[in-house]
């Protein structure tokens, strides 16, 4: 029965991807499953909201892909083929969005068989659209940004980084070759809402400091 295969996909989720990710698939599978029985109670729809199907295709793949990818980069899923897809990506190198579209392609391929062509291309359509999109919102996510900062006020802008921002941070010297002045180079990571902060601090600090920014997708590593 489908309640059998549903219930062996979770048992294989604690497995593979671990007890946290498998208790956090319970707990957004049963919280998943409340929330559509309060809407189906308090907001029933028996009908399309809207006669352009594309128009709700759109939608109904943005707003599955933003929560999918959420719930995915808290190490989590919401059950079902997203397990399959969450193992994939742990044994192989391909992203979560790509995986998703490998495990459930044959079912979107069903659409041809089970309804008609139409169906089966925007089904098709949707499935390529949230693949690019769950990797996408991951990756935007997980932007950090690189701070490279030159400056002469090395303890007043690390002792920011390290007691209000809470990160740590990499010291070198470095000699200017045009003046022959001894500064010192600070090397730090922060998150992308961070980074504002921290760029606004050292302007203030120290207003001749040099700094190059740069964006990152991934960090790995403490500190």
């Amino acid at each position: 029965t489908s309640d059998s295969i549903y219930f062996s996909i979770i048992i294989l989720g604690f497995i593979f991807l671990g007890k946290q990710n498998g208790i956090k698939t319970v707990y957004c599978s049963m919280f998943y499953s409340a929330v559509t029985y309060l809407l189906e109670v308090f907001v029933p729809v028996t009908n399309p909201l809207t006669d352009q199907p594309f128009l709700e295709l759109v939608y109904a793949m943005l707003l599955t892909s933003i929560g999918s990818a959420m719930i995915f980069n808290s190490d989590a899923s919401s059950g079902g083929t997203d397990i399959a897809a969450l193992i994939l990506k742990k044994y192989t190198s391909v992203d979560v969005g790509k995986a998703l579209l490998i495990v459930d392609f044959i079912v979107a391929a069903g659409a041809f068989i089970v309804f008609d062509v139409k169906t089966g291309l925007f089904s098709l359509l949707g499935l390529f659209a949230k693949a690019f999109i769950v990797d996408g919102f991951i990756e935007n996510l997980n932007t950090c940004k690189y701070f490279v900062v030159i400056t002469s006020k090395r303890e007043e802008i690390s002792e920011f980084i390290i007691k209000t921002l809470h990160h740590g941070a990499t010291i070198t010297s470095a000699t200017g070759e045009f003046t022959g002045e001894e500064k010192t180079m600070i090397h730090t990571v922060c998150k992308r809402f961070e980074a504002i902060k921290l760029r606004n601090k050292i302007k203030e600090i120290d207003p001749h400091a040099f700094i190059i920014i740069t964006t990152s997708s991934e960090i790995i590593g403490r500190g």
